[in-house]
């Protein structure tokens, strides 16, 4: 029982909080967020609810429920992360007024699926034709790439046009003009910097209540989660 059929044995680093910070939503569900934040815009008003269900064998939680708002559209978005559950569903949806769009939510891999709701004015128009369309295409040999290359050569900007030798405020300063811009729609394309840190915001928004807060060194005091206390107290 529990994730990826975990039973025993020495717990593999991204199920350390000391060296993950948590489960497995940090290692591979940061990736969903990063690409809602490139797609959609920043997430605000995020809730979270995470529990341990059925992984004994580790401290950190193995489902995470998350709730939040799209700051540009003020559309909801939802997310389950169920990394112990039976069935092994990947999923992004998007829905809106005139359709839908469905691809995977953490696999590179996988077809698009386009879905088109139309009024049918030749027949009732209360009724709908609805269209589908695939679309296929190779995914590439290192998709996470152009990702790591855009941040790395932000903060390598960053490193060359600072004038601060204080390097946390010279940080600090960048960040302050790089979100400033973005605000205004000019700022440089996503990813970027602030956008991972909103990325890291978004996962301690969630999970704080898991862990009783993560502002501290929260993985040394592991008897104190709330997460810990509410396994210890299971029938």
């Amino acid at each position: 029982p529990g994730v990826r059929g975990l039973a025993g044995g020495e717990l593999p680093w991204r199920l350390r909080a000391e060296q993950s910070g948590g489960g497995l939503l940090l290692d591979v569900g940061c990736h969903l967020l990063d690409r809602i934040d490139l797609l959609c815009g920043p997430l605000t008003d995020v809730h979270g609810t995470a529990t341990n269900a059925a992984s004994p064998a580790q401290a950190v939680e193995d489902t995470v429920v998350m709730t939040a708002r799209l700051q540009r559209s003020g559309a909801l978005f939802s997310a389950v992360w169920a990394f112990a559950g039976a069935e092994g569903l990947d999923e992004l949806k998007f829905i809106g007024t005139a359709g839908s769009i469905t691809m995977a939510g953490m696999g590179p891999a996988g077809p698009i699926k386009v879905q088109l709701h139309r009024p049918d004015a030749d027949a009732n128009p209360a009724q709908e034709s609805v269209t589908e369309e695939l679309i296929q295409f190779q995914p590439p040999p290192s998709p996470y790439f152009p990702l790591v290359e855009a941040v790395s050569a932000q903060l390598a900007q960053w490193r060359s046009t600072s004038q601060s030798s204080n390097r946390a405020e010279a940080y600090a300063q960048w960040l302050q003009v790089e979100q400033a811009a973005e605000n205004q729609g000019g700022g440089p394309p996503a990813p970027s910097v602030s956008s991972a840190l909103r990325t890291a915001e978004v996962l301690d928004a969630a999970l704080g209540a898991y862990y009783g807060g993560r502002g501290d060194a929260f993985w040394t005091r592991e008897s104190s989660w709330p997460g810990v206390k509410a396994m210890a107290s299971k029938p």
